[in-house]
């Protein structure tokens, strides 16, 4: 009974551990994207800020 409650327990947490490191990679990965393609935060939606009406100062 204890090794069957044991073995429960020990593939919850890689189940989570999963879930957590593919969270992580995918955060990472966005990162990576975001730098690769040099935009600015805002550039993604097209709001370069050269639009009529964006003008600062």
């Amino acid at each position: 009974m204890m090794r069957s409650q044991c073995l429960l327990g020990l593939r919850s947490f890689v189940a989570f551990a999963a879930k957590l490191w593919s969270f992580v990679l995918y955060l990472l990965r966005r990162q990576v994207r975001t730098v690769s393609t040099g935009s600015e935060p805002g550039t993604e939606w097209g709001l370069t800020g050269t639009e009529p009406g964006t003008e600062r100062g």
